[in-house]
C-alpha cells in the first residue's frame, strides 16, 4: 500500500509539475523555432469608408530565439490597381519593424507606440480550440484556434489553423481588426503553403541602404505599403 500511494503522489507532482512548465511556456502547442513558408496574402482595409484590397505572395521567415521576422510580398494593390512589392522585417528587440520597397530601393522604419511587440512561440493559451479538421483530404489533420485582443482603437480577432502535434507549423491565419469606427477596419489572410526550417539566417539582415531609414510618419510610401500594424503576424 505504501508503494502504491509514493506511486501516486509521484504521479501527481508529475502532473502538477507538468501543467506549471505548461502555464511557464503560455502555449498550447509550439512553432517550429526557426522557419519559412510560402505565403498568399490578402487584406482588405476599410479608410474612412472607402475600401482597399490587397492581394500577393512571397515567403514568410521567423526566427523566434533571434526575435527576427520578415515577409516578403509581391502583388497587386486594387485601389488605384497598383502593384507592390515590399518586404517587412521585424526586429524585436529594438521594436522596430523596417520597411523596404523593392521596386525603388527605399527603407523606412515604424516605431508605431500603438503595435504590439510579444512575438509568439506557440498558440497562446488564451486562444480557444474551436474544432479538429484536415487539408488535402484530411492528410494533414489540423486544429483551429481563436483568440480576442482588446486594444485602444479596436477588438482583434484572431484565427489559427495550425497541425496536430506538440510542435505545430501554422497553415492559416487571420486577423479582423474591429475599428469602434464603423467606417474603418480591416482584414488579412495568410495562407502558409509549405512551412519548412528556415534556410538562411541572413534574410533578416537589413540592405544597406536602412542605414539611414527614417520614420514611416516623415517619409510616407504611400498606397505602396500596407501598415505593418495590420499584418500582425504571431504577436500580441
Amino acid at each position: 500500500m505504501d508503494a502504491f500511494i509514493k506511486c501516486l503522489l509521484f504521479l501527481s507532482i508529475l502532473s502538477i509539475t507538468a501543467a506549471i512548465l505548461q502555464n511557464e511556456i503560455g502555449v498550447h502547442c509550439t512553432f517550429p523555432p526557426s522557419w519559412q513558408s510560402k505565403v498568399f496574402f490578402e487584406s482588405g482595409e476599410l479608410i474612412m469608408s472607402i475600401p482597399e484590397l490587397m492581394n500577393a505572395t512571397g515567403t514568410y521567415y521567423y526566427d523566434y530565439p533571434s526575435q527576427q521576422m520578415r515577409l516578403d510580398l509581391k502583388g497587386l494593390a486594387s485601389l488605384g490597381n497598383v502593384p507592390l512589392s515590399n518586404t517587412y522585417i521585424w526586429h524585436f528587440n529594438e521594436s522596430t519593424v523596417y520597411i523596404i520597397d523593392n521596386d525603388n530601393h527605399t527603407c523606412t522604419k515604424d516605431k508605431d507606440s500603438d503595435y504590439i511587440w510579444n512575438p509568439w512561440n506557440g498558440v497562446p493559451l488564451d486562444a480557444h480550440s474551436d474544432w479538429h479538421g484536415g487539408v488535402g483530404d484530411f492528410q494533414q489533420i489540423t486544429e483551429h484556434f481563436t483568440l480576442i485582443r482588446k486594444e485602444l482603437y479596436a477588438d482583434v480577432i484572431l484565427t489559427l489553423d495550425v497541425k496536430v502535434g506538440k510542435v505545430c507549423p501554422p497553415i492559416r491565419y487571420n486577423n479582423q481588426d474591429k475599428d469602434y469606427d464603423p467606417a474603418s477596419g480591416a482584414i488579412v489572410n495568410y495562407e502558409f503553403v509549405d512551412p519548412q526550417d528556415l534556410s538562411d539566417h541572413s534574410v533578416f539582415t537589413l540592405p544597406s541602404f536602412c542605414a539611414s531609414a527614417k520614420s514611416s510618419q516623415h517619409s510616407l510610401m504611400g498606397r505602396r505599403s500596407f501598415s505593418p500594424r495590420f499584418h500582425r503576424l504571431f504577436m500580441g
